[in-house]
């Protein structure tokens, strides 16, 4: 018994009837989102527009509320009202009395009733409450009116529909002909292999009923699949390799080669109408957890400021987020350093209220420099990480070149301080209030001197403990002011070191010897 559909249905009868389906398909379709996008559309321009009527002619009459003026405003509002497109405007005072009401009738003669039943508008209200001064006098409602709305829905759906049909009766019609003249049995392979040539392997997962495609078709997919498997091996080789180059395998970032490549692509396109910002992040708590704790915590540690990062910056359209070292992330945006301070503000925030007992430095410390064109990047990095190091937390516009130093300077500084620095000495006495102000001590203030300028203790001391030389630099204190001591043996002086020296117990071991050879 000869079974036509065992041969395979004619391909061209199986076009036919899938291109029909789809078309009528997409109408409806077309017809009904448009529909429904347009309803949401006027549904948000009436609230909007209710919402400003009722601000605007809140403000307009607040000053004509008293007894005297209310028909100033009542009339105020009826030319508002008199233009149509609201339904229902009432003033309530704080006692919900009505001062004014005016109201306009909701029928829609031009629109089929069948219409507005099937397709649902609710008219918005809003409400503006308006002041007196300092007093609330009361609230004025504005509520839309559909009319308007209705109307322009109903030409709208009318426009879309008649369009559509037309289009609908073109298409199949412009198709029928088009496939009556050229239909190619073998368009579909054709398309796939062109695919293949551009490393898209797609495969056709419905074998055609035509059974002069069908081996064809197979034959094409087998050859895909084995295209795909090497394409995808090689890929997953490029990626492995390229993610051992330039990503950071703890957080998925980029890595310092990453940014390097980056910040030299784009440094060159800054200009005054396209700045751009660096900004640094620190982790000072790092080496602390690592050794106290455990590298995992530690790990843990990276990964949550990584976090943030991210979250915070992912309001930016345009950035870079890179962990150059362990301890240290950067980002740079095309913006201006103003317009990311309430970015960077709430990073310091966010950072301070991660922060406990277990991070003795501090949780994070953030750093951010306008990067000008002729900028390098290690000149970059250094201002950045100084900055970082001396404080806690600092947004500046520019870098200060007679202010910031390098990590390499500063350790020339701190050591030629060490070996042969000036080191000059105040001091302040210190009394009991309650015993006529006997005197006690007196207290001790060391400035350091480099170059005939001051240094700042607190950026000095700073930089001295991430170069590890602080041990060394209050050495260097003690030695000089037992000079002073020696000329007032009778008097107390309190001379403050910090804090790592207190706990290294080699520096109190040295301070004992010390104090063996003056014992003043």
């Amino acid at each position: 018994m000869y079974h036509p559909f065992k041969q395979g249905m004619s391909l061209k009868i199986q076009i036919y009837g899938l291109i029909i389906c789809i078309s009528i398909l997409s109408f409806f379709v077309r017809i009904i989102i448009d529909v429904d996008t347009t309803r949401d559309y006027l549904q948000t321009q009436m609230a909007s527009h209710a919402k400003d009527t009722a601000t605007s002619l809140g403000l307009s009459i607040s000053p004509y509320l008293d007894t005297d003026g209310l028909i100033i405003g009542q009339t105020m509002a009826t030319a508002i009202f008199d233009s149509g497109y609201y339904s229902k405007i009432r003033f309530v005072n704080t006692k919900h009395e009505t001062l004014f009401s005016l109201e306009n009738p909701t029928h829609v003669d031009s629109v089929p009733h069948w219409f507005t039943n099937t397709v649902k508008l609710s008219a918005p209200t809003m409400q503006s409450e308006i002041n007196t001064g300092w007093i609330i006098a009361g609230t004025l409602e504005v509520t839309s009116h559909l009319g308007e709305s209705y109307l322009t829905l109903w030409l709208h759906t009318k426009r879309s529909f008649y369009s559509s049909l037309i289009l609908l009766i073109a298409s199949l019609l412009i198709t029928y002909f088009i496939l009556q003249t050229i239909f190619k049995p073998l368009k579909a392979v054709e398309k796939q292999a062109l695919l293949v040539t551009r490393k898209r392997f797609t495969l056709n997962n419905k074998v055609p009923l035509a059974h002069e495609l069908r081996i064809v078709t197979k034959a094409i997919n087998n050859m895909v699949l084995n295209l795909q498997s090497t394409f995808d091996s090689l890929a997953k080789q490029t990626q492995a390799l390229t993610n051992a180059v330039y990503s950071d395998p703890l957080t998925g970032l980029g890595n310092r080669k990453s940014f390097e490549n980056y910040f030299n692509a784009v440094t060159h396109s800054i200009t005054s109408e396209r700045p751009m910002t660096a900004t640094m992040v620190t982790l000072p708590s790092l080496v602390n957890i690592n050794r106290t704790l455990s590298y995992q915590r530690g790990d843990e540690y990276v990964t949550d400021v990584a976090k943030i990062l991210k979250l915070s910056l992912a309001e930016l359209n345009n950035y870079r987020l890179c962990r150059i070292n362990g301890s240290t992330f950067v980002f740079i945006a095309p913006y201006d350093i103003t317009f990311l301070y309430n970015l960077h503000a709430n990073l310091i925030d966010l950072f301070s209220q991660k922060q406990h007992s277990s991070h003795n430095n501090g949780y994070a410390r953030l750093a951010s420099i306008n990067v000008e064109k002729s900028l390098t990047l290690s000149h970059l990095l250094s201002s950045l990480d100084t900055k970082c190091t001396i404080g806690e937390s600092t947004i500046d516009a520019n870098i200060d070149n007679k202010i910031v130093f390098s990590v390499e300077e500063w350790q020339k500084i701190i050591q030629s301080i060490i070996n042969s620095g000036e080191v000059s000495f105040s001091v302040q006495p210190v009394k009991k209030s309650n015993t006529e102000f006997t005197q006690c001590y007196f207290e001790v203030f060391a400035h350091f001197i480099y170059n005939n300028e001051k240094i700042n203790n607190s950026h000095l001391f700073a930089m001295a403990e991430k170069l590890n030389l602080t041990e060394e630099l209050d050495k260097k204190l003690i030695r000089d002011f037992i000079n002073i001591k020696m000329q007032y043996p009778e008097d107390k002086f309190a001379l403050n070191i910090s804090k790592s020296s207190l706990y290294s117990p080699e520096f109190i071991q040295w301070l004992g010897a010390f104090s063996q050879h003056y014992p003043c």
